[in-house]
């Protein structure tokens, strides 16, 4: 996508802590992702997940209430979806040939903790599971992790929990392939 698009993509996406993009480009040669703070991508490409990440709240100095305001949308910090258009530049990024992805999973951080909190299989598991067992499945299970956690931890139970799986079919990547 060109800047000024992705610009009003996220300006579209407005008061979203994170937003997953993803968009086949020129009759399917290319596969565009856009990853905007905590809601990460998983790629099956040519039978390997690749998840893209944006981690940037990871690495924080601090997350009290003031430095993670202050950090927000800044240079240094993290980056999410509001209304600040300059966002959408600060977001990660990439273009694949269409031609090697098979699926997508997009996936907001509540689902995301299947992998990245609770360790219950990783992004491969993940993608597979999403695809045979549906996204209700991996929700379940992720709810039903939390509520084993919160028995030992205090803090936020439940997360926003949604994963969408996309197929690209075998058709469309021969499109790519020409």
């Amino acid at each position: 996508m060109a800047s000024h698009r992705r610009a009003a993509c996220v300006q579209r996406l407005v008061q979203r802590s994170a937003r997953d993009i993803a968009s086949w480009g020129a009759w399917a040669l290319t596969l565009e992702y856009l990853v905007l703070a905590d809601g990460p991508i998983v790629l099956d490409v040519a039978g390997e997940a690749r998840p893209i990440i944006d981690d940037r709240i990871d690495h924080l100095p601090g997350y009290t209430f003031e430095v993670v305001r202050d950090l927000r949308n800044q240079p240094g910090g993290f980056w999410v979806a509001s209304t600040k258009p300059e966002a959408a530049h600060e977001a990660v990024h990439g273009v694949l040939p269409a031609a090697g992805v098979r699926r997508a999973v997009l996936l907001t951080d509540g689902a995301s903790r299947y992998v990245d909190r609770f360790g219950l299989g990783d992004w491969a598991d993940l993608l597979d599971l999403v695809e045979h067992a549906g996204p209700m499945e991996l929700l379940r299970r992720v709810r039903a992790a939390e509520a084993a956690e919160a028995r030992r931890r205090r803090g936020k139970l439940h997360d926003d929990a949604t994963a969408v799986l996309l197929r690209f079919s075998s058709s469309s990547r021969s499109l790519a392939e020409q």
